[in-house]
């Protein structure tokens, strides 16, 4: 699917229809939130006064929104020690709370106070990357659920006797969960059932096993797995469960890196059976689901926050130049001095006797392509040269390799930045020869092929030593812009 279109859902009776609707966007604003990273996520309090962004540099930010259009900045919060994820507004009901998670393993729950916002409380006891939270239906009490890449889903809950409790769920989805959405209740002024008996919690979630699986809250300390629900054939990215359950069918999107949205619905959950409407095959790996609070509109994106080879594409190239012999050795050599485990192989790549292309493209960057058009090397403004993908996958040891986590792979996909973190724990090897401005090939756990390529921001010492921060800058990797163009003629 082309940039600037969104998916749209809409129910009629029980049936949904689906179409493709090509926004027309009327920019009201710009904010400059001045985050040094990666933006990963940005969310509007209840009334649409305030917003919140988190980022790789580990910030949280907090913006005022007027209704004129006019924004500033009115707090900063610094608490996490790797990127964030992911944050969300509780509801008003219990005044100003925000909570956030992120890669440093840790969710936290923050409080405006006297108009100074305070960290009221943190949950460090996951084991891996906290990827998604969301806080229950206010009818529940002010409860937030919080999925890991750990395999696990922690729900805190700020109890009657003013205390932080919580439960988990242990093993919730194999290779990690990603996402983590809340059924509305069943009736939104009692959560006690016309029969007497209590109406408990229902969750969805998504992870790595490609399940999205639904979950109920058997007691106070327990929850039990009602179904998993099978469609998507690889990671499933989002879930999102309709705020609302349009006559009382209960109804699910679902995204992954299969390129799927997913529709699942039930109009009795109790009885467990859920149907399955694919909406569409789209052209890109998917992010993101979300409802309209009426539960109308059902918006689904893909990513957006790919660098320059994320975002390339052929309309980029400005012009192709034949060059003079004497300017390919020097080019020749300038790559070699750069990539110099090239050396048994070069000849083999770009032949001494064979002519190749400079090819020049806007934001200062690069291509080097042999006499046929295919694309080798990229060199973007104070970077060094570096191979494509496709060329690493084919010589894979003209780099140095360094291996990433298991829980890092889909932040490397994303085009995240590679935190040390990421390459320190277990699972990740670290190779301890790469110095600091490197460029490396990015391995990961259980995978044969590169996942990416990436320039150090530290020595391997530094990255043990310091063991936080940015370890390795994203430049490529795969199914971005630049993976997409093989040859330029």
């Amino acid at each position: 699917m082309k940039r600037g279109a969104t998916k749209s859902a809409e129910y009629s009776g029980r049936s949904i229809a689906v179409d493709f609707v090509t926004l027309i966007v009327t920019i009201i604003s710009k904010l400059d939130t001045a985050h040094r990273l990666t933006i990963h996520d940005a969310q509007m309090n209840y009334y649409g006064t305030r917003l919140a962004t988190c980022s790789s540099d580990n910030l949280i930010k907090i913006f005022e929104l007027k209704p004129s259009g006019q924004t500033y900045p009115s707090a900063e919060l610094n608490g996490h020690t790797g990127p964030v994820w992911q944050v969300s507004w509780a509801h008003p009901k219990f005044d100003n709370v925000l909570a956030s998670c992120s890669y440093d393993r840790r969710v936290i729950i923050w409080k405006e106070i006297s108009g100074k916002w305070q960290k009221i409380y943190e949950w460090n006891h996951h084991d891996a990357s906290v990827n998604s939270i969301s806080w229950a239906p206010y009818q529940f009490g002010l409860t937030l659920a919080c999925a890991s890449t750990d395999t696990s889903i922690s729900i805190l809950s700020f109890s009657k006797a003013k205390i932080w409790t919580h439960q988990l769920i242990i093993q919730a989805h194999e290779q990690g969960c990603n996402a983590v959405s809340w059924a509305p209740p069943v009736y939104s002024t009692s959560l006690v059932h016309s029969d007497g008996h209590v109406i408990r919690k229902r969750m969805a979630s998504g992870g790595n096993d490609n399940f999205v699986k639904i979950w109920r809250e058997k007691n106070d300390e327990l929850w039990e797995l009602e179904i998993a629900l099978e469609g998507h054939i690889d990671w499933v990215r989002d879930v999102a469960w309709a705020p609302v359950a349009a006559h009382n069918v209960n109804t699910i999107a679902s995204c992954g890196q299969d390129r799927k949205a997913i529709i699942w619905r039930c109009s009795n959950v109790d009885q467990r059976q859920w149907s399955a409407q694919e909406l569409a095959v789209f052209d890109d790996i998917l992010w993101h689901v979300s409802w309209s609070l009426c539960a109308t509109v059902l918006a689904v994106s893909g990513s957006d926050n790919e660098r320059m080879c994320g975002k390339f594409d052929e309309e980029d190239i400005i012009g192709t130049q034949q060059l003079k012999s004497s300017t390919q050795k020097s080019i020749r050599s300038k790559i070699l001095e750069q990539l110099p485990l090239l050396d048994d192989c070069i000849n083999d790549i770009l032949p001494k006797k064979d002519s190749f292309k400079l090819i020049k493209c806007k934001e200062h960057v690069e291509l080097i392509a042999d006499c046929d058009g295919n694309v080798l090397f990229i060199k973007p403004r104070d970077v060094p040269y570096f191979p494509t993908l496709r060329l690493l996958h084919q010589y894979p040891f003209i780099l140095p390799h360094e291996k990433v986590d298991r829980g890092a792979i889909k932040f490397v996909l994303n085009g995240s930045q590679i935190m040390c973190r990421g390459l320190t724990s277990p699972g990740a090897t670290l190779n301890v020869d790469v110095p600091e401005n490197s460029i490396v090939a990015l391995m990961a756990e259980g995978k044969k092929h590169a996942l990416a390529i990436g320039l150090t921001k530290m020595s391997a010492e530094e990255i043990l030593t310091v063991n936080k921060g940015i370890g390795i800058e994203n430049l490529h990797h795969l199914n971005d812009g630049l993976w997409k163009v093989q040859t330029v003629l």
